[in-house]
């Protein structure tokens, strides 16, 4: 007898025996993030890369483009403060992100809109742009887990983010699939203008549909001053170690993720179609089979479980791409289907640890205090990664059989330095946690 289709959104509010405004709730800010992944890929992924390429940037000046986006998590603390003293967490959060994504409209302008001698103060002001990017979107972060906490139960939080990747990851796929075809055949500054115009564009649809979503209304409990706070938060044993695992998780992972498309680019000799579906394509197909099913194990068998096989199997994975060669790209395939399969994993987690570990008082203090952190990690971990190929040059050598370049060296070292997180680290994390509940 053949098993009847149950809608998997529908599922899960009925287990939760949610009310039907907030099931309506919970539905837009699962729409509005399938809006987020036609933006996100094109900022992030192998547009940027080909963007910075045709600047003519070197491997520094590109570390320091695909940091600045998270550089402004860093001032998290203080949209916090400002969340916190004026309680107005829905229209902030709704101008800064408006500001944050049209940004990146201007972004693709910038090379058109200088003369051809100008081009070379470009670069400037992109920078400027996406630091004015990065300062606003500060206020997203902090604000979009303080409301997503006060909207639903804690208990569907696992598969809530699952189900959340799984229709962003078809999102993504359909996205990078059509700009690789774009751009593969239109190059000009002219094709990065269109492309990064409806990324922004996505990116305000996104947050225009938050509009409707119901603004609960934050704690009324004062928020402390923040040096008091800060002692506070760290007196917590469990907090200060879910600190530092994710602050070197995010600096060891950031090394080296940033720099895959580029070495498809240019040493594998990749066209931008084939890095697209080698890379992000290849990542996301088993991202969305893999994500709801991680999902399921983090509300059935907790963070420590699924986080030690996912963070291992993500350390050592890097090592796939020391056996590619210049015009191959099946090692690079590999590589991101298992990327696919280990990092949907990490991120639920993250995502959930981020929601359950943090009070419902002063929760957009505790959020802004760990995205200050790990993002100066992660962006240390971007720089380090470019430092450290501007370092090596033209290195190759051959050791072991296997022909090395800077990107092997840089790709190995950064896998070696997560798994000693994993394995050392987490489970004195794990510990505290299970002493402190």
């Amino acid at each position: 007898m053949r098993r009847r289709y149950q809608d998997p959104i529908k599922s899960l509010y009925d287990n939760f025996n949610l009310p039907k405004r907030r099931r309506r709730d919970i539905s837009l800010t699962i729409f509005s993030f399938a809006a987020f992944y036609v933006y996100l890929p094109i900022i992030t992924g192998a547009p940027i890369s080909k963007f910075s390429e045709k600047l003519g940037a070197g491997d520094f000046f590109y570390s320091l483009l695909i940091a600045l986006p998270i550089l402004g998590n860093a001032l998290q603390i203080f949209a916090s403060i400002i969340l916190e003293k004026t309680k107005k967490r829905k229209p902030l959060f709704i101008i800064c992100g408006i500001i944050s994504r049209a940004s990146w409209i201007m972004i693709g302008l910038i090379p058109l809109l200088l003369a051809a001698e100008s081009q070379p103060s470009a670069i400037y002001w992109i920078l400027l742009f996406m630091v004015i990017s990065s300062v606003t979107n500060s206020m997203l972060g902090v604000g979009f887990f303080s409301w997503l906490g006060d909207l639903m139960p804690k208990g569907m939080m696992g598969r809530y983010f699952g189900l959340r990747e799984s229709i962003g990851t078809i999102v993504s796929m359909a996205t990078i699939l059509f700009v690789s075809l774009y751009l593969d055949k239109h190059s000009s500054f002219e094709s990065f203008a269109v492309v990064f115009a409806v990324a922004g564009a996505a990116g305000i649809i996104d947050i225009l549909g938050f509009i409707f979503v119901t603004d609960v209304p934050m704690s009324t409990n004062p928020h402390p001053p923040v040096r008091q706070f800060i002692k506070k938060a760290f007196s917590s044993k469990a907090f200060f170690m879910y600190i530092v695992f994710w602050s070197l998780w995010a600096l060891t992972f950031n090394m080296s993720v940033g720099f895959y498309n580029l070495y498809g680019l240019t040493y594998l000799k990749l066209s931008f179609m084939q890095v697209a579906v080698a890379g992000q394509i290849a990542f996301s197909s088993i991202a969305f089979f893999a994500a709801p099913r991680w999902g399921n194990a983090l509300d059935k068998s907790g963070v420590h479980h699924v986080m030690l096989r996912a963070g291992v199997i993500s350390s050592v994975i890097p090592l796939v791409m020391i056996f590619s060669v210049p015009g191959n790209m099946w090692t690079y395939v590999i590589f991101s289907l298992l990327n696919g399969l280990s990092l949907t994993a990490v991120n639920t987690t993250a995502q959930k640890m981020l929601t359950t570990a943090t009070p419902e008082t002063n929760r957009t203090m505790y959020i802004a205090l760990y995205s200050v952190i790990t993002s100066v990690f992660a962006v240390v971990g971007y720089l380090l990664g470019g430092v450290l190929l501007e370092v090596l040059g033209d290195t190759e050598f051959t050791f072991a059989l296997i022909r090395w370049d800077r990107y092997k060296v840089l790709f190995s070292a950064a896998g070696l330095l997560r798994l000693a997180v994993i394995l050392l680290i987490m489970p004195l994390m794990s510990k505290v946690l299970e002493d402190e509940n």
